[in-house]
C-alpha cells in the first residue's frame, strides 16, 4: 500500500513498484484517515507512507495491528 497526499509521488512510486513482480499494489490513501480505513479493510503487509502528509502528524494513533519497522527521511 502506498500512502501520501501528493498523487505525483503515489504514482511515481506505484511505476517503480510495478517493474517488481513481487509487489502488488493493494491499495492508495491520500489523507490519514483514508489510510487507516484501507489498511483495515486490505491488510497489507508493506505500507509505504508519507510521515508528513497535510493534516496529519506522524505522532498520531496507528491503525489497529500496525507497527513500524522502518522509517526514511530527508531534511
Amino acid at each position: 500500500m502506498i500512502a501520501d497526499d501528493h498523487p505525483v509521488v503515489r504514482a511515481g512510486l506505484r511505476a517503480l513498484m510495478s517493474r517488481e513482480e513481487s509487489f502488488e499494489i493493494v491499495a492508495e490513501g491520500s489523507t490519514g484517515p483514508e489510510t487507516v480505513q484501507a489498511v483495515a479493510s486490505e491488510q497489507p503487509s508493506v505500507l509505504v507512507l508519507d510521515l508528513t502528509m497535510a493534516g496529519q502528524s506522524s505522532r498520531s494513533p496507528q491503525a489497529p495491528g500496525c507497527r513500524p519497522c522502518a522509517s526514511a527521511a530527508t531534511c
